[in-house]
C-alpha cells in the first residue's frame, strides 16, 4: 500500500504521520502546506461522487470556500482511489468538544460560539442555495482550521428537488440526528439542516451528546431540553428552541436565524456575566437572564415577530405542508389554530410556554380580533378540566377581570383580552404576553449568583404590587395567589396577572400537601376557613404581599406549604431591615384581618413615605 501511496505522492509530498488506517497526513515538500490523504476501493462511488460535487461546488465558482473542506486531488492507482483534502489542523469537532469536557470546560468561550454560530449558517444558507441536503451534519463531519469551522462528509450531501426518503434504521445512515419528520413521515427536506444545527449547538454548549437520547425519541410529548440557564440567556435559549420546533415549518430559515443571532449577540448577554456589584435591581437581573429581543430602540416595538418568521406557515411550499406533522405530535387537549366558541379571538397556537396538572399557557400569534386592537402575540392559558368550561361562577369571575383590566389606565394591572371556550369545551383567557420574565425567575437567577435586592428595590416591588390590587380591590376583585410567578417585569416595573377562580384556588389549596416545599403565599384566614371561602376579604391578598417582601429580601420563602400545620402558621422570624420596610412588612402580616390594613390604607401609606422622602432630596439640593 505504502508503495502505491509512494507513486500518487510522486515525492512532491512527504508522509508527515499514518493518522488512521486509511488516512496520511502529509506535506507539500515546497510550501510545507499539509493535506490529508484518504485510500477508498476504486468501486466506492460515494467517494467519487464526493469529489465530483466538491470541485463542481467549489473549484468553479466564486462560492464561500472558507465554510467547507476543499477536496484538492482525485486520482485512481489499481483497485484503489486516493483522495487529497484540506488539512484541518485542529481536527474534528467532535473530538475538540471532548478534549474540553474531559478538561472540565462544560461549554466553549462566548466569542468562539459565536463565530461558529454564524459560520454554521452561513455554510447552512449555501447548502440550501444549491439544492442540498447533508444528511449527517454532525460533529464528526465538522473540522476546525485556525479557530474557525470547515463542513466535510459530502459523501453524505444529495442534491434534491425537494425531499428525500430516510430509512433510519439502515446503517448507511448511522450518525444521523434523529427528527421528528424522520419519525412520521420518514423523509427530510432542508429544513432538517437547522434541526441539525440547533443540536450542535446544544452540543457546543454543554459538551453533553444527544445523539442516543433522540435515536429512541417517538416525539409524542416532545419538549426541547433547555440550555444551562446558570451559564446561557434565555435569549441564547430561545434560539436554540427555534431550531429544534417540533414543526419544520416553524423552524427558521439559516437567514432569519442569523439575523435574530447578530441581535442576541450585539446585545453581548448571550453567556451570562457575573456582576462585581454584590446588589441588583430588577434592570440588572433582567440584562443578565432575560429575552431582551432587541436593543432598546427596537424593543419598544412590540408587534414585532422576533422569534418566528412572520408568515412563514403561509409561504410553505405544499410539499412542506405534507412534511410538517406538528398536529399529528400535538398533546392531547393542546388547541390548534383556534377560532370556537362565540369569542372574536382568532389566533395560532405557537409554542408551548408552561403546563401544569391545572392549566397550560400557549404563546399565540393573533390573526385578527374584531373587538379592539391587540399586540400581535398574547399569551392564552386553557385550564385543563373540561367541566370549568361549563362552570358558569369560574367564566363569570374571569369576564369581570376582563371588564376590569380591558380599559384600566393602570400601569400595574395585566391586561384580559378575551375569554373563552375551545377544545373539549376547556375555559380558556387571553392576556399580555410579556417578552421579560416572571419575578420568581430573577430571584431564583439572583439566589445562584448570591446577590440581593436593594431595600428600595423592594420598597418598589410591594409599592407596584399594591397599587395593582388597591386597584382590583376597588372593582370588587381579589386575587388570592399573589406570588412572584404572577408578577412580572416589563420596562422596570411590575405587573400583577393571573387573577385566581374560585376552582382554581380551591385546586392549589387541595395540593397542598403534594407540593410540600412550595413556598405559601395565602392568609391564615384562607386556610381556616377553607373550604368555606364566603367570609374571606381581599385582605388575604394584602398578607400575600408581606410574604412577597421577605422573600425579596433574604430570597427564600417566609413559608412552606409543609410548615403549615393545622391550618396554623408557625411565628414570624425576626426580620431584621430597615424601620420604613419592618413596619410595612409588619403591617401586612397582621394575623386578624380585621385589624390588618387594606391595600388603600397601605398604598396611601407609602405614598406619604415617597412624599416625605422627595421632600428631603429637595431639601439638599
Amino acid at each position: 500500500m505504502l508503495t502505491l501511496l509512494s507513486q500518487y505522492l510522486n515525492s512532491s509530498y512527504e508522509i508527515v504521520e499514518h493518522a488512521g488506517p486509511k488516512t496520511w497526513v502529509v506535506k507539500d515538500a515546497k510550501t510545507e502546506k499539509k493535506y490529508i490523504v484518504n485510500q477508498y476501493l476504486k468501486k466506492n462511488k460515494k467517494a467519487r461522487d464526493s469529489f465530483e460535487l466538491n470541485k463542481y461546488l467549489f473549484q468553479k465558482s466564486d462560492n464561500k470556500t472558507s465554510l467547507f473542506n476543499l477536496y484538492d486531488d482525485f486520482k485512481s492507482l489499481d483497485k484503489y482511489i486516493f483522495m487529497r483534502i484540506e488539512y484541518c489542523d485542529q481536527g474534528d469537532l467532535n473530538g475538540y468538544l471532548i478534549e474540553n469536557r474531559f478538561r472540565n470546560n462544560k461549554s466553549n468561550g462566548e466569542e468562539q460560539i459565536k463565530h461558529w454560530i454564524i459560520d454554521l449558517l452561513d455554510a447552512i444558507q449555501f447548502l440550501n442555495d444549491h439544492s442540498l441536503i447533508h444528511k449527517r451534519l454532525n460533529t464528526y463531519n465538522i473540522f476546525i482550521a485556525n479557530d474557525r469551522l470547515k463542513i466535510d462528509g459530502f459523501e453524505f450531501v444529495e442534491k434534491v428537488n425537494k425531499v428525500i426518503e430516510v430509512k433510519f434504521d439502515d446503517p448507511a445512515n448511522y450518525g444521523m440526528f434523529n427528527a421528528p419528520e424522520i419519525v412520521k413521515s420518514k423523509k427530510i427536506n432542508h429544513r432538517y439542516h437547522i434541526w441539525c444545527l440547533g443540536w450542535i449547538i446544544f452540543e457546543m454548549s454543554t459538551c453533553e451528546w444527544q445523539h442516543y437520547r433522540l435515536l429512541s425519541e417517538k416525539f409524542e410529548d416532545w419538549i426541547a431540553p433547555n440550555l444551562p440557564l446558570n451559564s446561557f440567556t434565555k435569549q441564547f435559549n430561545s434560539l436554540f428552541k427555534m431550531m429544534t420546533k417540533i414543526s419544520l415549518i416553524e423552524r427558521p430559515s439559516p437567514k432569519r436565524l442569523k439575523e435574530m443571532a447578530k441581535k442576541c449577540f450585539e446585545t453581548n448577554i448571550m453567556i451570562k456575566k457575573e456582576n462585581e456589584s454584590d446588589e441588583s435591581g430588577y434592570s440588572d437581573m433582567y440584562l443578565k437572564i432575560l429575552e431582551e429581543k432587541y436593543r432598546t430602540t427596537v424593543a419598544k416595538e412590540d408587534n414585532v415577530e422576533s422569534l418566528s418568521e412572520i408568515g412563514e406557515e403561509e409561504k410553505a411550499n405544499e410539499y412542506e405542508s405534507d412534511l410538517d406533522i406538528k398536529k399529528k405530535f400535538n398533546k392531547k387537549g393542546a388547541p390548534v389554530d383556534s377560532q370556537s366558541d362565540k369569542h372574536k379571538l382568532n389566533f395560532t397556537i405557537k409554542d408551548l410556554l408552561e403546563e401544569t396538572a391545572f392549566y397550560c399557557d400557549y404563546l399565540v400569534y393573533v390573526k385578527n380580533f374584531k373587538k379592539i386592537e391587540v399586540p400581535k402575540k398574547l399569551m392564552v392559558r386553557q385550564f385543563r378540566d373540561a367541566s370549568l368550561g361549563n362552570n358558569t361562577k369560574d367564566r363569570a369571575e374571569l369576564e369581570s377581570f376582563l371588564r376590569a383590566t380591558e380599559k384600566t389606565d393602570n400601569p400595574y394591572v395585566t391586561f384580559y383580552f378575551d375569554v373563552f371556550t375551545i377544545e373539549r369545551s376547556c375555559l380558556a383567557y387571553a392576556t399580555e404576553y410579556f417578552e421579560e420574565c416572571s419575578l420568581d425567575k430573577v430571584m431564583k437567577r439572583m439566589r445562584l449568583d448570591r446577590k440581593q435586592f436593594t431595600e428600595d428595590k423592594i420598597f418598589d416591588g410591594a409599592y407596584y404590587t399594591m397599587h395593582a390590587l388597591n386597584y382590583l380591590h376597588s372593582k370588587n376583585i381579589t386575587h388570592y395567589d399573589i406570588n412572584p410567578m404572577n408578577l412580572y417585569l416589563r420596562n422596570n416595573k411590575i405587573k400583577v396577572s393571573n387573577m385566581a377562580t374560585t376552582s382554581y384556588l380551591k385546586y392549589k389549596l387541595i395540593r397542598m400537601k403534594d407540593n410540600p416545599d412550595a413556598y405559601c403565599y395565602f392568609g391564615p384566614e384562607l386556610l381556616e376557613n377553607f373550604p368555606d371561602m364566603s367570609s374571606l376579604t381581599n385582605k388575604c391578598d394584602v398578607w400575600s404581599v408581606g410574604c412577597l417582601m421577605y422573600n425579596m429580601y433574604h430570597l427564600e420563602p417566609l413559608f412552606l406549604n409543609k410548615q403549615i400545620k393545622d391550618k396554623k402558621y408557625p411565628s414570624l422570624p425576626e426580620f431584621d431591615a430597615s424601620p420604613k420596610i419592618k413596619k410595612l412588612f409588619n403591617s401586612c402580616l397582621t394575623v386578624s384581618p380585621a385589624d390588618r390594613p387594606s391595600s388603600a390604607d397601605l398604598l396611601k401609606r407609602m405614598d406619604e413615605y415617597i412624599k416625605k422622602e422627595k421632600e428631603i432630596y429637595k431639601s439638599l439640593d
